[in-house]
Parts: structure tokens; C-alpha cells; sequence
């Protein structure tokens, strides 16, 4: 859907068109490349839960940090990880639970970008599925996360 803009100066008439997703679309998941390409894409409802994992690159771990869909924005919800350590948060308190550990984090990110590496094993998890961002990029590429 394209939602065209006009404004009249004189006799020109300006139009640009700015695409824009319509009112009765369901959000989407989309990872772009660091050329802005969309590489993957997936369904998303409104308010729909989903997690990027990676190997934290100091704690040598699996850390997952909790998201979900909030007004076509990216919504942090809480981190999850099995190790404890130095850079570990220290201004919320961090829940034991059978995994390892999670803090709370209610904050609204709207975009993850971050830079794609082998050895981090970044992967989206997502109505039970794991979709490894390796897939999809080059060695050291940034990338952009994002609800549209």
C-alpha cells in the first residue's frame, strides 16, 4: 500500500509517496543487511513475544535478551543468562531461575542494530524456531533489526 502526500505551490503540483503498512497489516519481524536490504522476514502479531540469543563475547555464555512487538517498535522485556560476572547488571536485581538468571528490562529499543560475528552464534528465536542471523549475512556485517 502507498500512501500518497500532495501539496500544491502555484500551479505545480508536488506529490512524493512514502510507502507506508496499512491499517488492517499484521507486524512483521525484519532483519536487514548493513546495505538496508531485507534479508529475512517473518509474521508477527501485535504484542508477539520473540528473542535474540548470542555468545556474550566476555562470559563466554548464552545470553538471550527478551523482546516483543510494541506499536511496529522493538520492545525490550528482560535478559536471560546462565553466567554472572563483570559487566552483569547492577542497578536491577537479577532473578535465579533454572536456566541461570534474568533481569528484568522494560525498555522500548525501536531498532537493534548490531554487528554480525561468527563466534557470537546470534540467532531469533521466535514462535519455538531458532533462525541463525549467519544465514543471511557476511562475516562483521552490521545488520539492522526491526518491526515494520
Amino acid at each position: 500500500m502507498t500512501r500518497v502526500t500532495a501539496a500544491t505551490t502555484g500551479v505545480l503540483l508536488l506529490a512524493s509517496t512514502m510507502p507506508t503498512v496499512g491499517d488492517g497489516e499484521a507486524p512483521r519481524l525484519e532483519l536487514l543487511n548493513e546495505r538496508g536490504r531485507r534479508v529475512w522476514v517473518e509474521p508477527l502479531a501485535a504484542g508477539e513475544p520473540f528473542d535474540v540469543s548470542f555468545i556474550h563475547s566476555s562470559e563466554r555464555c548464552r545470553w538471550t535478551q527478551h523482546y516483543r512487538e510494541h506499536v511496529r517498535r522493538i520492545e525490550q522485556t528482560a535478559s536471560t543468562f546462565p553466567c554472572y560476572g563483570a559487566g552483569m547488571p547492577t542497578d536491577r536485581p537479577a532473578e535465579t531461575t533454572a536456566d541461570g538468571f534474568k533481569v528484568a528490562a522494560v525498555q522500548e529499543i525501536g531498532e537493534l542494530v548490531m554487528r554480525h560475528w561468527r563466534d557470537a552464534d546470534i540467532t531469533i528465536g521466535h514462535r519455538g524456531a531458532a533462525y541463525r542471523v549467519a544465514d543471511h549475512l557476511n562475516e562483521g556485517e552490521r545488520f539492522v533489526l526491526r518491526v515494520r
